[in-house]
């Protein structure tokens, strides 16, 4: 390349690089500029007291973090990836059969290595979490409080099927059924883990009526109640079959989900539709409080009058309307912002600590009520 082209490709880049900056400002009220990023934007590196090197490194990233038209190019490229090549452009996000998403994050519980079954752990480690939890169960019972464990499964384990060939089916032994076969024949707590109910639904159901969402992590609300069919059992409340003919199944388009998200194809993708269970009495349940983050708290009327309390992840969200309709009063606390105090202020009658399986042995392993 001689000289002058050598210029003339420079003022080309110069141009067109300029030309999005100048373009910008204009632009981005009208576009979308959310982080969609699992973390939150760097700051502007502080000069005094940082090497050039790190201040240069620092101005780098701060810079690469607000680039104009960014999240336009990231879904482009996730769009190419997506539907042109059927593969994703994030290493948390698998892309299965028939539209279907699932999740695939080390850090976040390792759903894949529970799929596989590298999870699996020592019978030491099965001891220590039963007398953790027995702990808990004799400290509430001396409070007068019912303890029952319910944990959710995974989706990847429900919805095989949809999952990439090369990944086989799931494992027959992992952590979950390691910790609910010892629990069951080595104490006498209460585990619900609805795995084999769920799968025969779906196996009964296919694609008719989902149990998942196909686009989010997470089950929804008909999956949700079936799911806790025996968590109700448990508690002495009867609750009509999904099959009952007096139960409805309300469709309606699904919202892109937290997996979309993260491929930036949520206006993009299809998230297919939402099945929501209708039919089963929710004795005029009036909803005092919903904050994902915090607590969901509900009063209903002629229901169970004991007091639910619900430590609980973000698979308690579809639980929450079903299962605060069947209590005169009940509280769902988020496990990041719960503590034992307040357990100790609300007195409530029973107490249900739930899991997703990805997370359950740190959660069960790691739950002292005392």
């Amino acid at each position: 390349m001689n000289k002058a082209k050598k210029y003339v490709m420079l003022i080309i880049f110069l141009v067109l690089t300029a030309g999005t900056w100048i373009l910008w400002p204009v632009s981005k009220k009208h576009l979308d500029t959310e982080n969609h990023e699992n973390r939150a934007l760097s700051e502007f590196p502080e000069a005094a007291g940082t090497s050039p090197r790190n201040f240069i490194s620092g101005l780098q990233t701060y810079f690469n973090d607000r680039l104009p038209f960014k999240n336009q190019l990231v879904a482009m490229n996730s769009a190419i990836d997506y539907y042109g090549f059927h593969s994703s452009s994030s290493s948390k996000v698998i892309v299965g059969k028939n539209g279907w998403l699932f999740y695939n994050d080390l850090q976040e519980g390792n759903p894949i290595a529970c799929y596989k079954g590298e999870d699996r752990l020592t019978d030491e480690q099965l001891a220590n979490i039963a007398a953790t939890l027995e702990t808990s169960r004799n400290n509430l019972l001396k409070e007068g409080i019912e303890f029952i464990i319910f944990i959710a499964p995974n989706k990847e384990r429900i919805y095989q099927e949809d999952m990439p060939s090369y990944y086989g089916k799931p494992a027959e032994q992992y952590a979950v059924l390691q910790i609910y076969q010892y629990l069951k024949e080595h104490t006498d707590l209460r585990i619900i883990y609805p795995e084999e109910l769920l799968r025969d639904s779906v196996l009964q159901y296919g694609e008719s009526d989902l149990l998942y969402h196909k686009t989010d992590t997470h089950w929804n609300a008909l999956g949700a109640y079936i799911g806790m069919e025996p968590l109700f059992k448990e508690l002495g409340i009867d609750m009509p079959s999904i099959d009952d003919s007096g139960m409805d199944i309300v469709e309606s388009k699904d919202d892109p989900g937290d997996l979309a998200t993260m491929l930036n194809l949520g206006k993009m993708i299809n998230p297919g539709k939402n099945d929501v269970p209708k039919g089963y009495n929710e004795h005029h349940v009036e909803n005092e409080k919903w904050d994902f983050g915090t607590e969901f708290v509900y009063h209903a009327s002629g229901a169970d009058p004991r007091k639910l309390f619900m430590r609980r992840d973000s698979f308690g969200s579809a639980m929450s309307d079903i299962l605060g309709s069947q209590f005169d009063n009940s509280i769902m606390v988020h496990q990041n912002v719960y503590t034992n105090d307040m357990v100790k202020e609300q007195k409530p009658d029973v107490f249900i600590l739930e899991t997703v399986e990805r997370y359950a042995v740190g959660n069960l392993g790691g739950f002292l009520y005392e």
